[in-house]
């Protein structure tokens, strides 16, 4: 059995604001954190280019769908600019 691969501090970055981003949703009376949000998408966005230019390219890929797919919530558009 082979110990598992190490994971990269820019994934663990991207974890922690992926995981800022989803907490920062409604809570039971539809109240939106949108400090939190846009702290969130900032990191989101910082770590992406960090990651594309490690070359880190399979984790900017990663990000750059999670971008796309949660547009209609953060409405920044598709593409990380």
């Amino acid at each position: 059995m082979r110990a598992p691969e190490p994971v990269s501090k820019l994934t663990k970055h991207w974890e922690v604001a992926q995981e800022e981003f989803n907490t920062s949703g409604s809570d039971a009376k539809r109240n939106r954190n949108i400090t939190q949000e846009l702290l969130a998408l900032g990191a989101i966005r910082a770590v992406y280019w960090l990651a594309v230019g490690s070359a880190e390219l399979a984790l900017a890929k990663e990000i750059a769908e999670w971008w796309a797919e949660c547009e209609p919530l953060h409405g920044l558009g598709e593409t990380i600019k």
